[in-house]
């Protein structure tokens, strides 16, 4: 017989009823994944301490779970234990936003749950102990009991398993129009397929708002589902328009989009064109007030700050001047996505000082002088002391910026490049 029917003999069949990656097909597929993050590495090091800490050892012969596999996941047989999760079509959540495809016999498959048990995998006698108090699914039975969009979680023996794990591909999610969630984590697993001669494949969450449709409540309130986003329009409190994208993000729409969304539901017959005109008329008004600068008070009527916004969707931008005399630009959406490729999470951008560009002297004086046209008197005076008071900071500030800017070749604090932008692109839709 050939060396080839030998090997064939000796492969088990992968538990699960997997899918080859190599033939990925969006429709009909099925993966025992392991999900990364960006700090898988720490976050396997930090459990390791704190098991140590607290006087749980573990025998060297297991295995070493301080392997990176975000760094070497061909080194995934080396583990104690690894935690997966079973996916299909029909199930896609897993724990991050991408990571491997694996091949497990179903003698090292030990642990099968339809969520997330939160598994200590440095521990063997654990896993095992465990494992013996838990009844093992097949993938049918697990994929079953798993309700979206809750994961499930698969635990496998690696390196005192009875056959080796075998990498059988990469994944990484991206929103419905094929967006990666994490570059910074789609990057580096696109980096081990060419490295490795595996196959990565893309896997698309589900749309939020699939269908067109609109939506009319009691008491006035319309929103227009439309191409993949969801439209306020009427009648929601603190709303101003504001509209989400396939991924529920909020964001404001450009009027091309409004105008688009309206026109739908006054076709389909669900809003009447005196109420799509009231709407499109509020919506006009209500657009000429966000972009006009406009002071800010505390209760006890002090000044805290002058801004406006300009621009839609993600090329829109706040410019303020705040109550300490910094001026600022900032883009969150921008930001967001530039913090993404460097693998910072979205907490860390609640910190306006690390989503700031700068904004000139001789712009805020426009700002301030646009602001008091729309206030009394006594108001208007207020605001103009406020920022005589504060004017020193805002030029030592911009000419810091411009000094820092000048010394790290175009780019800020956090590594991002500033903006300067004086006019602003209304749409890109």
């Amino acid at each position: 017989m050939s060396a080839d029917f030998h090997e064939a003999l000796s492969t088990p069949e992968n538990w699960g009823g997997v899918t080859d990656p190599l033939f990925h097909d969006a429709n009909n597929f099925r993966y025992l994944v392991h999900a990364l993050s960006t700090n898988s590495g720490m976050s396997a090091v930090m459990n390791l301490k704190m098991d140590t800490e607290n006087g749980i050892t573990g025998d060297e012969s297991w295995g070493d779970q301080r392997i990176n596999l975000y760094d070497e996941p061909e080194k995934l047989g080396e583990r104690v234990a690894l935690s997966m999760s079973l996916i299909d079509q029909g199930h896609k959540d897993t724990w991050g936003e991408g990571g491997l495809i694996i091949g497990a016999a179903p003698e090292d498959i030990v642990v099968t749950l339809p969520d997330d048990n939160g598994t200590n995998n440095n521990n063997l006698d654990q896993v095992l102990a465990q494992a013996s108090r838990q009844p093992k699914l097949s993938g049918d039975s697990l994929l079953a009991q798993t309700i979206p969009p809750k994961y499930n979680e698969v635990v496998a023996v690696c390196k005192q398993g009875v056959h080796p794990l075998e990498l059988k591909g990469f994944f990484i999610k991206t929103s419905p129009s094929g967006e990666p969630l994490s570059r910074q984590l789609a990057d580096q697993m696109r980096r081990h397929a060419r490295r490795l001669g595996l196959p990565l494949v893309q896997i698309a969450n589900e749309a939020f708002y699939a269908t067109d449709r609109v939506d009319v409540w009691e008491g006035g309130k319309l929103a227009v589902e439309y191409h993949g986003n969801r439209y306020l329009l009427n009648g929601y409190e603190d709303s101003n328009f504001r509209a989400y994208d396939e991924m529920m993000q909020p964001y404001f729409p450009a009027p091309v989009e409004v105008e688009a969304a309206v026109a739908f539901g006054v076709s389909a017959g669900n809003i009447a064109p005196d109420i799509a005109a009231q709407v499109l008329e509020n919506y006009a008004t209500y657009d000429r007030q966000r972009q006009t600068p406009t002071a800010r008070f505390k209760e006890d009527g002090s000044v805290s700050g002058v801004s406006y916004k300009t621009g839609y969707g993600k090329y829109e931008d706040e410019v303020q001047i705040s109550v300490g005399g910094y001026g600022s630009r900032i883009n969150r959406a921008q930001q967001v996505e530039e913090a993404k490729s460097i693998g910072l999470s979205a907490s860390t951008l609640e910190s306006e000082s690390f989503m700031t560009g700068t904004v000139s002297p001789d712009e805020t004086v426009d700002m301030v002088a646009k602001a008091c046209e729309q206030l009394d008197e006594a108001s208007a005076q207020r605001v103009q002391d406020w920022y005589v008071a504060c004017r020193g900071n805002l030029e030592l500030d911009w000419d810091f910026r411009q000094q820092s800017q000048a010394r790290l070749g175009g780019y800020g604090v956090a590594g991002f490049q500033y903006d300067e932008r004086t006019t602003f692109s209304k749409t890109r839709y």
